[in-house]
């Protein structure tokens, strides 16, 4: 078993259930569900979503 943290584990199976490929824009809402899914403990909405905004944001990514 491989332990993630719980962002980057839920964008891996964001893109196991689309191996088509996906834009993060349009699997925001999904994205959010999976990530809440896998949270043990209970963490601010603001912030999930927060972390949510700034990983589907082009603008905000590095390259």
């Amino acid at each position: 078993m491989i332990d993630m943290p719980p962002l980057p584990k839920a964008v891996y199976l964001l893109f196991l259930r689309h191996p088509e490929g996906i834009r993060f824009k349009y699997y925001q809402e999904e994205l959010t569900a999976i990530y809440h899914s896998m949270k043990k403990r209970t963490q601010a909405k603001k912030k999930v979503q927060r972390s949510i905004a700034d990983l589907t944001d082009q603008t905000c990514n590095p390259t």
